[in-house]
């Protein structure tokens, strides 16, 4: 393949050569440039919802069957921590793995984002017709639904399954999902995309240790219940994390080079 290509190349030169001043095939070819030119033009730009339904149908089955198993995976978890519970371990375990679920869901999305990356594919992507951060952008709503579809299936399920209380529940769940997306969020919006990975996975251990160490020596926290402070406290980290996806829809040329990709 390589040789017919040397030979086709060659041949192309050596007639260039012969003809420098080809008015003929000159005149042929700018009324198909100015032609492809127009086209270009009136071409319209895909609607986000439709680009988003694409992405969908090409991506969406397996991070939402990963998801699903992923879901599995820490129901029986949480299955195992109240099945070993016993007195005062009771107050604090169970609360303990719930928040420690809820930042593992956004944990496990780490390796869907990067794999452009990953893949060495991210210049390609960089390349087309649309901007890398709407794909970024519909990823992260296919993510995100996933994640919110699992967070009420463990609320849910943890509803059902001990006798605390709800709203306790949806507290131990909710901050450190928040407090996770935020990070992750700034990191995609503000850092280059190479390292995201590695400060990802970095906050979602800080904040696991954060966990660990409230469980050890602040055990009275995972006493609370879900309060209007604690309300305002999730309305701020979800108004932050919406002007953290604003942002990073606004960053083509951080997403595109100016930032190094990868």
């Amino acid at each position: 393949m390589k040789k017919l290509l040397k030979q086709t190349l060659r041949s192309a030169l050596q007639n260039c050569e012969k003809h420098p001043d080809n008015r003929e095939a000159l005149t042929r070819i700018l009324p198909l440039a100015k032609q492809e030119y127009r086209a270009r033009a009136q071409r319209q730009s895909i609607p986000f919802g439709g680009f988003l339904v694409r992405q969908i149908r090409f991506l969406g089955k397996r991070v939402w069957f990963s998801q699903a198993l992923l879901l599995l995976l820490l129901c029986l978890l949480v299955n195992s921590g109240y099945n070993i519970r016993s007195g005062i371990t009771s107050l604090t375990f169970v609360p303990f793995l719930l928040g420690c679920c809820s930042v593992l869901l956004l944990t496990a999305a780490v390796p869907m984002l990067y794999r452009s990356v990953r893949f060495q594919m991210l210049e390609t992507e960089a390349a087309a017709r649309f901007s890398v951060s709407r794909l970024l952008l519909a990823r992260l709503c296919i993510i995100g639904s996933g994640d919110l579809v699992m967070l009420t299936a463990l609320l849910l399920f943890a509803i059902q399954k001990s006798g605390l209380s709800a709203g306790g529940i949806l507290l131990y769940l909710l901050v450190p999902f928040l407090l996770t997306a935020s990070g992750y969020l700034t990191i995609l919006a503000h850092m280059a995309y190479r390292l995201f990975p590695y400060l990802g996975s970095t906050l979602s251990a800080c904040l696991l240790a954060g966990l660990y160490y409230l469980k050890k020596w602040q055990p009275a926290f995972y006493g609370h219940t879900f309060t209007p402070g604690w309300g305002m406290i999730c309305l701020i980290l979800l108004l932050f994390c919406m002007r953290q996806v604003k942002t990073i829809s606004r960053r083509d040329r951080f997403m595109e080079g100016q930032f190094h990709l990868g």
